[in-house]
């Protein structure tokens, strides 16, 4: 029986620029799930742990986020964002 590893979309893409697309992407889109499911993937390519101690983050509590099983803090995602290198820019010309 051939066994078969999930895709992680995040390890398709070769730079911060194609990264920061890929999660600009699933931040507009209507589902937040979506863009946390994203960033999980980006975190796992640069491996879990080391985000954990980069960030000061217990890896439990990243491991339930990443998993849909808790909702990160503002805090935490700004964590995560500043320390993935990942910028979030306003626009504020959008008509409700």
């Amino acid at each position: 029986m051939t066994h078969f590893s999930p895709l992680n979309p995040a390890e398709l893409l070769n730079n911060q620029q194609e990264i920061n697309e890929f999660l600009a992407d699933a931040f507009n889109d209507e589902n937040p799930d979506i863009f946390i499911a994203a960033l999980g993937n980006v975190i796992k390519t640069h491996g879990l742990a080391a985000i954990a101690k980069k960030t000061q983050i217990d890896q439990n509590n990243l491991t339930h986020i990443i998993n849909g099983d808790e909702q990160p803090s503002w805090r935490t995602m700004h964590k995560l964002m500043h320390n993935l290198n990942i910028v979030v820019n306003v626009d504020t010309s959008l008509q409700p």
